[in-house]
């Protein structure tokens, strides 16, 4: 590739992944229905789940801690952070219908501490997103191990599959009001996704010898992320 059409893929490739990141996680869980016509998500919601993932994934591959117990830390990290920016840990889902699973007193809830920080956003947000993009970019399926835990074709890869599904469509039923919101959320999230991973893919992303799709960011990437989760 020319380097105007390098650059083309890196940017193709850096914004694909950070929806892919938001998307995961949130249009996944019904928490990011209708995000098309909501401007928090492309305020907050990408942005932080977006630039969150590549930071971590810089930093995991920068530092050589790629094993998956050191990726699930990272992914903690970000649980951490992700649970209580957005306020969920502290005030919960008060009056709007959404899963809630108890608490003690007005500043800990079980399910969203427990729930989201344990499980939900250190493997759906992270881990999921991840095991995707080193089984489609070899500049990913290079540095970090072979995301066998979830496309193994083993009874137990079989298993984490189903319990995923199980896990989305459960949370799914309960955040989604009715079949014309669904479509409306999902639709455009596979259109967005399949079209994009088209682009990338036909400008190089996907070679082998392709540092469009690099999990390093640079000192310039670093720089922007950094000034990026800061505002």
């Amino acid at each position: 590739m020319t380097r105007p059409s390098e650059a083309i893929a890196r940017t193709g490739f850096l914004l694909w992944a950070a929806f892919l990141a938001y998307a995961l996680p949130e249009i996944f869980a019904g928490t990011g229905k209708g995000w098309p016509a909501r401007p928090d998500a492309y305020l907050l919601g990408i942005p932080l789940y977006g630039l969150h993932f590549l930071l971590l994934g810089h930093i995991a591959a920068r530092s050589g801690r790629t094993g998956w117990r050191a990726l699930y830390l990272l992914g903690l990290g970000f649980g951490l952070y992700e649970t209580w920016i957005t306020k969920v840990v502290w005030a919960g889902y008060p009056g709007n219908g959404g899963f809630a699973m108890g608490g003690f007193g007005p500043w800990f809830g079980i399910h969203e501490t427990v729930g989201l920080l344990f499980f939900y956003h250190a493997v759906t947000s992270f881990l999921l997103p991840l095991a995707v993009l080193t089984r489609l970019f070899p500049a990913w399926g290079a540095v970090f191990p072979a995301p066998g835990w979830l496309f193994a074709p083993t009874r137990a890869g079989r298993a984490r599959r189903l319990g995923l599904v199980l896990i989305w469509a459960s949370m799914g039923a309960l955040n989604f009001g009715d079949i014309g919101s669904y479509l409306f959320t999902w639709l455009p999230m596979l259109a967005l996704l399949w079209l994009g991973w088209r682009g990338i893919r036909r400008l190089g992303a996907t070679q082998p010898e392709s540092r469009a799709a690099a999990p390093e960011l640079g000192r310039a990437g670093m720089v922007a992320v950094l000034v990026g989760l800061g505002a």
